[in-house]
């Protein structure tokens, strides 16, 4: 699966150059691969996080043996282990596609150097457009829990929770399961996903968060055109009236 993800980032560099030249085609093929490359991602970081687990629970020996197991686990790796190959076949039919079709140049050996946490929040919208039909994720369920009742709590109080961890241990995947909960969309009536990349602009951030909770309400090309001390007000104004 390794493998099939550095692939993938691979491609993207020509897939796309010819998206962003107009071709709807290959825009398609750059969401379904970027798609894919992102559930990749979080099962190897469900992988990883399980791994790191195993060893600090089993101590010297599991940190020995990689096949031994804790009993607790062995669900979660099944669930894993049909993830991927879930994930595979999705590679080889998006694969087969492009290669049919001669959208992208699946065969460039030239890697893509950004990872995709470093993407713009422009990119970031095109691969979650679909976000609530991503795949559920497995793992994490005692810490997810712990987050949502934190977050849920109606003490009138604004709160931050900060989910702190070396790079790999499934803290993207441990948000998005937040962020998904049936508890938390009872709890909010509105909600955005944005990622902050190393080099972001406050204003494409807010644009973003403003596509998504006003969308109905005004256009893209609108919202684009917008200075960003006009976005900010527009949201706190949109919000306060929701609490109100």
């Amino acid at each position: 699966l390794k493998d099939e993800l550095q692939r993938l980032q691979g491609c993207l560099k020509d897939a796309d150059t010819k998206r962003r030249s107009g071709n709807e085609s290959a825009a398609i093929w750059v969401s379904q691969i970027r798609d894919a490359a992102y559930e990749a991602e979080n099962v190897l970081e469900v992988v990883d996080h399980m791994e790191k687990r195993n060893r600090l629970k089993k101590g010297f020996m599991g940190a020995v043996s990689r096949y031994a197991r804790l009993p607790s686990d062995l669900i979660t790796l099944h669930k894993v282990g049909i993830e991927i190959e879930r994930i595979r076949r999705k590679v080889s039919e998006i694969s087969e596609s492009a290669n049919r079709l001669k959208i992208l140049d699946l065969g460039n050996d030239e890697l893509e150097n950004s990872h995709l946490g470093d993407e713009s929040p422009q990119d970031y919208r095109l691969v979650h457009q679909n976000f609530e039909d991503v795949t559920v994720v497995v793992g994490f369920e005692d810490e997810q829990k712990e987050i949502v009742e934190e977050l849920v709590e109606k003490d009138g109080k604004l709160s931050v929770v900060s989910i702190v961890g070396m790079g790999g241990a499934g803290k993207t995947t441990l948000a998005r399961k937040v962020y998904t909960s049936d508890k938390i969309k009872q709890r909010f009536e509105t909600i955005a996903w944005v990622t902050v990349s190393q080099k972001f602009k406050g204003a494409d951030l807010l644009k973003d968060i403003m596509k998504q909770i006003m969308g109905s309400e005004y256009k893209p090309r609108q919202i684009d055109q917008l200075e960003e001390y006009e976005l900010g007000g527009k949201i706190q104004n949109f919000l306060v009236q929701k609490k109100n």
